[in-house]
């Protein structure tokens, strides 16, 4: 359900203009930052979902970052601990790493970035190769063939042919 808002605009588009001249912002994190907004605008009320299949970082709606203010200047939310907790708990269980740097970058003095920079790490450390285990090899000695019943002497006792 979207809400109105008290303004010209609903709470998220009202977010996204003043989120959208923020410079060299990356479009995820933006998003991210909108969600929060609005999370707080509508006390909870409204929640934006987004799904990206972005790849690479980078795109920023406002990049000219050289006439700007630097990105550590610009406009950060009033973000209350109920916001970040929400954040944590939609991001705690993957293995994206960028989601974990999302959060250091909306929450960089927030209650979990010790836990964020760990699994960073453990997410970007290389695994090591797994060994193969072969089975192992089975010794195969050649089979001693029993003896055989040998027929009794009773085909030796057969007379000679009969001479002509």
């Amino acid at each position: 359900m979207a809400l109105d808002g008290a303004v010209n605009h609903s709470p998220f588009a009202d977010s996204l203009v003043k989120r959208i001249k923020t410079p060299s912002i990356d479009i995820e994190i933006l998003m991210r930052r909108v969600r929060l907004d609005v999370m707080n605008a509508t006390s909870g009320k409204q929640v934006p979902w987004s799904n990206s299949s972005l790849v690479e970082p980078g795109f920023s709606f406002n990049p000219d970052a050289a006439s700007s203010p630097s990105s550590a200047d610009a406009y950060q939310p009033d973000i209350n601990a109920a916001a970040e907790l929400e954040f944590w708990k939609s991001i705690k269980d993957t293995s994206d790493v960028s989601m974990y740097r999302a959060y250091l970058a909306a929450f960089p003095n927030g209650a979990f970035v010790e836990i964020a920079k760990s699994r960073i790490a453990k997410f970007q450390a290389p695994t090591p190769p797994r060994k193969k285990i072969l089975p192992k090899k089975v010794s195969r000695k050649p089979q001693v063939s029993l003896p055989v019943d040998e027929p009794s002497n009773r085909s030796a006792k057969t007379s000679a042919p009969a001479k002509p």
